[in-house]
Order: structure tokens, then sequence, then C-alpha cells
């Protein structure tokens, strides 16, 4: 099934009136740009399971990141959600821009700094939505619109591109591709380390401006850490946390005079209970230095199913289990890694960075 199958059957899946509103909205879109590059992410995980709303996306432009790489991405999006449907308007570097220009004029919509949502169609001044759409497409004309492949990798070109923080994941895994044992246990990781390993893996840590992991992560960590001695104690108390949870998370005691430093930021984690996706880019469009994804298993399978992660850092032990908690199983796609960087400790244990090596864009693409 090519890219236009997959948004019909999307689009006609939906009840109406949201069918014929989406409709119209598709329509709508390619007349402001059309012949644009087509997307489709389906927001499922390893285990095909929907983690995330469905997105159809137009267009491209290349996100720079602070330490000058680049990565492929969607200009405008259009996806269903709970309540009615969500507009991306990605890549605006002013996140007061939509609200302040359009967010009076849409009509009943809600506007943030890069997503405009709405119940129905009927709802909201379609033109002035058109107009949003248009100013983004028109503003960065240059960002992947009747320009030549070349052109989009000069270095004027580059200047101009939208900076956004770069999300790592990094994991421990077993030579046979396991995170964990069958009883979630990790041992394993720290019997084959050594302080080299040790001091590579810290340092890591620190290079986070933002600590992020899934609920069931969060609730065995954030007792422990607070008190705990060592190398990985002062990163893992300093630097601020997000927790992602899909069945609700009730968090620990509020901050409060009484606690330590440690744990106050731990009891001031952000709390994600949304849409992974969505929350993922909310995060991404802050400023800061990168985001670093630990754990667990489940998260991180639906965190690569989003096509967000920027980089894949793996911390690749030298012990077989044999069976355990996989992350990279189940893919309905086939993820194609390009190695950047690898690194061997004494221990026998080898650090291997990768980035994406097929844009995470083409990863849904039908070429």
């Amino acid at each position: 099934m090519n890219i236009q199958e997959q948004i019909k059957k999307y689009i006609t899946s939906q009840p109406e009136p949201k069918r014929s509103d989406m409709q119209e909205l598709h329509r709508t879109i390619l007349e402001v740009i059309p012949r644009c590059k087509l997307w489709f992410l389906d927001g499922k995980d390893s285990e095909n399971k929907t983690v995330s709303n469905p997105n159809i996306g137009y267009g491209f432009y290349t996100m720079k990141y602070a330490d000058g790489t680049t990565r492929e991405f969607f200009q405008i999006g259009l996806s269903a959600n709970k309540t009615g449907i969500s507009v991306y308007i990605l890549g605006i570097k002013d996140k007061k821009y939509l609200a302040q220009t359009y967010g009076k004029k849409l009509g009943k919509a809600s506007v943030s700094g890069y997503c405009i949502r709405f119940k129905t169609l009927k709802d909201i001044n379609i033109d002035i939505l058109e107009a949003a759409i248009r100013y983004r497409t028109n503003n960065y004309r240059q960002q992947g619109f009747g320009v030549r492949w070349n052109d989009i990798h000069s270095e004027k070109f580059l200047l101009n591109l939208t900076i956004m923080r770069k999300l790592i994941m990094k994991m421990s895994i077993s030579v046979d591709g396991f995170v964990a044992g069958v009883n979630g246990k990790n041992d394993w990781i720290f019997k084959t380390g050594d302080e080299e390993s040790l001091a590579w893996s810290v340092g890591k840590i620190r290079e986070a401006g933002l600590i992020i992991m899934g609920r069931k992560s969060f609730e065995g960590m954030a007792p422990y850490w607070p008190t705990a001695t060592g190398p990985f104690a002062a990163p893992m108390n300093e630097i601020p946390k997000a927790v992602f949870t899909k069945k609700g998370f009730a968090g620990i005691h509020p901050p409060s005079a009484e606690q330590s430093p440690a744990a106050t930021s731990w009891a001031g984690a952000r709390v994600f209970d949304g849409d992974l996706a969505e929350g993922i880019r909310e995060l991404k469009a802050e400023s800061g230095k990168p985001i670093v994804a630990i754990g667990g298993a489940g998260f991180m399978r639906s965190l690569i199913a989003t096509g967000l992660i920027d980089e894949y850092t793996l911390g690749i032990h030298p012990v077989v289990l044999g069976a355990g908690l996989p992350i990279f199983n189940g893919l309905s796609i086939s993820l194609y890694l390009k190695l950047v960087d690898v690194k061997a400790f004494p221990g026998g244990a080898i650090a291997k960075t990768y980035h994406p090596g097929v844009r995470h864009g083409d990863l849904y693409l039908d070429k």
C-alpha cells in the first residue's frame, strides 16, 4: 500500500463529520502546496499497538540541531484526535506567532506554538486556517519547495533553519538484543562494565538537558536516586525529568521545604499522559540541551515507533541472556541506522552511536 492509499484509508476510516472535514482539509492543503512530498506516520509500536495518533504530513523542511546535524521532517501535519482534528504547522521559530496572529480569528480552536486543534470545520474560519498554512509555506518557501537538493544543503540555507532539541535514546543492551532479563533484572550491566565504560555512561547522562522515561521506570527510580551515592547520583538528581504514562500517574509527594534538593527534583518531574508523539514534539520544540530517554523497554518500543529519535546510543555488553525484554522487536517497517561512533572498553563492552541512516520521514514513505 503506497502513501496515497494509506492516507485515503486513514481518512475514510474516520466517522462523520470528521471524515468529510479531513477530506476537505486534505484537499485544501494540497491546493496550497501542490505536488508536495506526502508522509504517513501510522503511530504504531513494535507490537502493532497504537501509541500515538496517526499523522498525514505535507511538504518537508530540514531541521538543524545545535550540534550541526540536520533532519528532514514534514511542514504541515493533519491528524484526527479523540475530540476533533489537529493541524500541525511546524518550523515556525516564534512559538507565540500562531496564537497571536491567528488565534482570535480562527474561532473555536485551541492554538499552541505549532498545533491548531478544533472539533469540526464549522467551528473555525477555514480561510484563516488556510492563511496560517500559507504563511508557513510561503515564509519558508526555500525549505523544500521548488529548491534544488544541493541548494537545501548550502551553508546559506542551513543558517535559516529551525533549531530543535535532539532526542537521544540511551540504553544498555545484551549481545542478543535484550535490555533486561525476563524478570526485569539488569545486574549484568554492572557485572560486565568497567571504570571506563562507567565514566562514558555518566558522561552521556550529563549531556542531557532533560531525562525522560516511562512510568514504571520512574516509579522505580524516584524513591532510589535521592539517597543514592556513586557517579550516577548527581546527574540523575540534578537534571530535570519528565515521565510518560498511558495509564495515568498520581505522582510522588509534591515538592516541599522538608525535602532534599534531590527529592524535590524527582517530585517536580513533568508528567505527560496524552499522545506520546505530541508530547515529544512539544519537548523538542523547547530550547535547551538534548533530551535523553533512558527506559524502560515498553516505553522505548513506543518511542522508537514515533520515528522521532535522532540518535541511538547503545552500550552493548558481552553477555547473552537467551531471553528477556527487547526494544527493537516487531518493527513493522525496517529501521535503517548509520553507525557514527564506536568505542570499546577494557571489560568487553562496546558503545555504538547510530543516527537514522534513512531519514525519519522516509521510513514511512513509498519512494
